[in-house]
């Protein structure tokens, strides 16, 4: 039929496929199989032969390791102290070496990014490639400078000390409009950025060139004292009048007289009341009183001109017991404190004090301010 026809010439029909079977069979090589051979153990001297090889092997390996870090090139450490911190990493790097920045810190001596220390000292011998430590500095620490105009001196030098300052040179000069022991001007000015530690140069007001002299007279010695304090005037002498009349410790007589136009370091005299027979018994209230004396020998250069001497008298009041008497100095050294005892009641003391520049002397009993003196 036609159907059949189509599949043979399409070569679908059993007679083809068995044609193609024969065609393949006739082209295909016959396969020869062959004999597998037996597999072999390796022989025991074979494998301890192996094991040598390799235990020699990994020896010989280890030992050129080792040998290798024991003949480490040796170097020299070059100084790096005082050098900067680039040019230190250089000389680190045509030794072999590097550096290791281990800490910075501030320093008024050593430029910024210069090198302070070394943990290595120089011309030791260390190995090639090894870590040299170094400080570098921060250069001088800048501080701000405080506001201390119109200041007293006391609080001055607190407020400059807590900003990490000094205290240099002090100038006194008469000032009408600043009230005496009170700083006037300062050098560097306020908000300035210094280095740390610098000294500030202050000049203080000795208060008015000519002051009046208030009225005492009527006043407790407690009281008069305070008044002329505020002036810069201090006492230099007090004395005593017997009356039934007032309580004790007022004052009835003064010199110069009220109104009287004088200069702070003029003489000031008061005369106070005690009770008839108690001329000798200790005053209810603290005397003091302060003299300037001539330094000796007379003054020749600045540093002796400069300096003052004082005597300072005081009888101490009454009490149910003994009483700290402590008398402190301020002046171009600093605080210090140069009078510090237990003493009874009645107890007359005279200290001659030497100070240098403006000075403050205080006087305190019991660790109370009674009265300050400015020379």
């Amino acid at each position: 039929s036609a159907g059949e026809m189509r599949r043979d010439l399409m070569g679908e029909t059993d007679l083809w496929k068995r044609v193609e079977r024969e065609r393949l069979l006739e082209h295909t090589p016959a396969t020869t199989r062959l004999p597998r051979p037996a597999r072999r153990r390796p022989s025991l001297v074979l494998v301890i032969a192996l094991l040598g090889i390799a235990v020699i092997g990994g020896a010989w390996g280890g030992w050129r390791a080792f040998s290798g870090y024991m003949v480490v090139p040796e170097v020299t450490v070059p100084r790096f102290v005082g050098r900067s911190l680039s040019l230190a990493q250089q000389l680190a790097s045509a030794e072999g070496l590097s550096l290791l920045v281990t800490d910075r810190v501030y320093s008024a001596t050593a430029p910024a990014d210069s090198v302070v220390s070394q943990d290595q000292p120089p011309g030791k011998t260390v190995k090639r490639g090894r870590s040299v430590g170094v400080v570098v500095s921060l250069g001088p620490e800048v501080v701000t400078v405080p506001d201390v105009q119109r200041r007293s001196l006391v609080e001055a030098r607190l407020m400059i000390e807590q900003a990490r300052l000094s205290i240099g040179e002090l100038r006194e000069t008469f000032d009408e409009q600043v009230k005496g022991g009170f700083v006037i001007t300062q050098d560097p000015q306020p908000g300035a950025r210094v280095q740390r530690g610098r000294a500030l140069k202050l000049v203080i007001s000795k208060g008015s060139a000519v002051v009046e002299m208030p009225p005492l007279v009527g006043r407790p010695l407690q009281e008069a004292r305070r008044v002329l304090e505020e002036l810069g005037i201090t006492v230099r002498d007090v004395r005593t009048m017997p009356t039934a009349d007032l309580d004790p410790g007022i004052v009835v007589e003064q010199s110069p007289e009220a109104g009287a136009r004088i200069r702070p370091q003029d003489r000031v005299t008061v005369t106070v009341t005690v009770r008839p027979g108690e001329e000798q018994t200790p005053p209810p209230t603290p005397i003091v009183t302060a003299q300037p004396q001539q330094p000796v020998p007379p003054p020749a250069d600045r540093a002796t001109r400069d300096e003052k001497v004082t005597r300072v008298e005081l009888v101490v009041p009454a009490a149910d017991s003994t009483q700290e008497v402590r008398i402190v100095v301020i002046d171009e050294r600093g605080v210090r404190t140069v009078f510090q005892k237990s003493l009874a009641p009645g107890t007359r003391i005279s200290e001659m004090i030497r100070t240098r520049g403006y000075t403050i002397i205080q006087v305190y009993i019991a660790n109370r301010l009674i009265q300050e003196i400015r020379p």
